[in-house]
């Protein structure tokens, strides 16, 4: 019961850092939408663009904690294995980063 509990909790905490990370993607989308060619430099606009790119990424890895977190908990289903390999993600053309999905339990290497 008490794991089921810590499941919940989990999934709930991780649902408002969400929904937190969505809101920051709103605000920069506003900020953005004064932006014009007429009334922004060149480095504005990029800048805009990048925050708006790191912020929709880090919203992409939150949510897959979520579905990971709703694995365990028995609320998901499972996706498929290939889901979870290590994704390759450019936010611009001179940064290359690589990230894993988080994973649930019962794939975890542990497991």
């Amino acid at each position: 019961m008490l794991s089921k509990l810590a499941d919940a909790e989990r999934i709930l905490e991780i649902a408002k850092r969400l929904r937190d990370e969505h809101r920051k993607y709103a605000k920069i989308q506003e900020r953005g939408a004064s932006l014009s060619y007429a009334n922004s430099t060149p480095k504005q606009r990029e800048k805009f663009t990048n925050d708006l790119n790191y912020q929709a990424h880090h919203i992409v890895k939150i949510e897959t904690e979520l579905h990971a977190a709703a694995v365990d908990a028995g609320l998901a289903e499972i996706r498929d294995a290939s889901e979870y390999k290590t994704r390759t993600w450019k936010p611009t053309g001179w940064h290359e980063y690589e990230w894993t999905p988080a994973r649930p339990r019962s794939l975890s290497p542990a497991a």
